[in-house]
């Protein structure tokens, strides 16, 4: 009979392993209750993100309904983004990360120019791929807000041919499959730049957190310490 059994588990893209390891074998009373205390996290930028590869390997697969994917997988890649900054926020300081909202007032541009500052990483506004994360806050806002689309106009055409049937609207002339492929690779390098000055900048209980890279890998950690009550 055990007397303590510790396990610790990892989520990586969806997949769990378990390490378990008995701590203190021995004991021939049993007991009716066992306590376990537990600890982990949970990185929703990672989850976030590979929600968006995702959205982006179906679009890829079944052309019929991209629109809809493509729109799906900027919307979740910009999501990224914020649940990224926040994350590294934690980090950095927890204490800017406890008044986030009287400091950024919910914006993830300020967000993005905190942990620049603070990193001493160049944040060029008029360029990709900060550009592009400003195109996604654009859609996001536009899907978060949508209003109706009402328009009228006209076509000079040949008469023997058929004028162009439908006109598209707002959210599917910013979700095309270029702008879609051109959303997830600055998001993830931006991100990944962030991270890279990051993890030069702090302490090994902050590096332990981190990861070596910000949006691939584990996207959850759980370990927990059963014992005889």
């Amino acid at each position: 009979m055990f007397l303590s059994v510790r396990k610790y588990g990892i989520r990586t893209e969806g997949t769990v392993r378990c390490r378990v390891t008995t701590v203190s074998p021995g004991s021939d009373q049993m007991s009716m209750m066992a306590k376990t205390v537990y600890e982990g996290e949970v990185f929703p930028h990672r989850q976030l993100w590979l929600a968006a590869r995702v959205m982006r390997q179906r679009s890829e697969a079944d052309r019929d309904g991209a629109l809809y994917l493509d729109m799906a997988a900027m919307l979740l890649a910009r999501l990224t983004v914020e649940a990224y900054c926040n994350f590294a926020i934690h980090v950095l300081d927890v204490d800017t990360f406890d008044n986030e909202r009287q400091i950024f007032g919910g914006s993830t541009d300020a967000k993005l120019q905190w942990i620049c500052d603070r990193v001493g990483m160049p944040l060029d506004r008029g360029r990709r791929p900060f550009q592009t994360i400003h195109s996604l806050d654009e859609l996001r806002d536009l899907m978060v807000h949508a209003k109706p689309e009402i328009f009228v106009g006209e076509n000079l055409h040949p008469a023997d041919e058929e004028p162009p049937f439908m006109r598209p609207g707002e959210l599917e002339r910013r979700a095309t499959p270029a702008l879609r492929d051109q959303a997830l690779e600055d998001v993830e390098q931006i991100c990944e730049q962030m991270h890279q000055r990051i993890l030069g900048v702090s302490n090994r209980e902050q590096v332990r957190r981190l990861h070596p890279y910000a949006l691939t890998g584990t996207s959850q950690w759980q370990s927990r310490v059963t014992s005889l009550a």
